[in-house]
């Protein structure tokens, strides 16, 4: 348990759940996520191959503002999967919100976001 203003490390598989406030977790540098109250995220994937960033972040209900300040290239990944969809960027800033099991809101506030549907799959 993290209280306000303390640091801990995340690793693969790890869950978050924000009771108050707000929690910014800091994969590399130059990408972030800002979780809020009431979210609920896991950690699917974080690792760093040779230059290459891999993110891959499940957001299990509430919601989260994520930004890419870096510019990604083919071989790096951050993706943000909720229940019903799955979003890839390029150098971004994003909110993602699972509403419910069959529920996603994302908006774009600059950059470019790719997002994929259940259906989709």
């Amino acid at each position: 348990m993290l209280t306000a203003g303390s640091n801990g490390q995340l690793a693969t598989g790890d869950v978050l759940q924000i009771i108050t406030g707000q929690v910014e977790i800091i994969y590399f540098p130059g990408q972030s996520t800002l979780a809020g109250a009431g979210a609920q995220v896991r950690l699917v994937e974080l690792q760093r191959r040779g230059d290459a960033t891999q993110v891959v972040l499940l957001v299990e209900s509430g919601q989260t503002r994520h930004q890419v300040d870096t510019t990604l290239t083919a071989d790096d990944r951050f993706e943000v999967r909720t229940s019903a969809a799955r979003t890839l960027v390029q150098g971004t800033d994003f909110v993602v919100e699972a509403r419910s099991i069959d529920e996603t809101y994302v908006a774009t506030f600059s950059g470019i976001v790719f997002v994929e549907t259940a259906e989709d799959r």
